[in-house]
């Protein structure tokens, strides 16, 4: 028995040594290996959205890298959400684009907007009759990273209770 646990714990300390404590010993096929994206840098993907009369409208939903502190050299760099809905056939081709800066107190991001059926049809549609429109959100709103939205856990106070006439004595 005291033979079987001096192996158990020779092996045990034999095997910590295989470890090492650097942070790539930390690193899974799941942990991110790339460096920070370069300011400036944007990725856009095609999305579909979906109409009031069961069809699609074609957009290009992306990010766009930009500084956290644009006067700071080698400020840290964050990602902002962009739209871009192409123009109708009968646009001006030399219109320039419009550009809206979307966001504010409790906006979700355009993602969530364009869910709710019509939003598309009556905000979006007549202005590509004019031109391209690029929908840029606030940084840490919908797919814009960091995000900024912080969840309340906090206990509701005495004043969001209801009413108890019987407890008020």
């Amino acid at each position: 028995m005291k033979t079987g646990l001096l192996l158990m714990a020779v092996i045990l300390v034999c095997l910590s040594g295989c470890t090492r404590s650097d942070p790539e010993a930390t690193t899974t096929f799941h942990t991110a290996q790339a460096p920070p994206p370069v300011p400036g840098t944007m990725f856009f993907y095609p999305e579909r959205i979906p109409l009031r009369d069961g069809g699609f409208a074609d957009a290009e939903r992306g990010i766009l890298f930009v500084p956290v502190n644009r006067s700071v050299e080698g400020s840290a760099v964050i990602g902002v959400e962009v739209y871009r809905f192409s123009a109708a056939a009968k646009a001006q081709p030399e219109t320039p684009p419009i550009f809206f800066l979307h966001g504010g107190p409790s906006f979700a991001g355009l993602e969530r907007a364009l869910e709710t059926e019509g939003t598309f049809e009556d905000r979006w549609l007549p202005l590509t009759e004019v031109s391209d429109v690029v929908v840029v959100g606030q940084r840490g709103i919908g797919s814009s990273k960091p995000t900024t939205t912080v969840e309340m856990t906090a206990a509701p106070l005495p004043a969001d209770q209801p009413y108890d006439a019987e407890k008020a004595g």
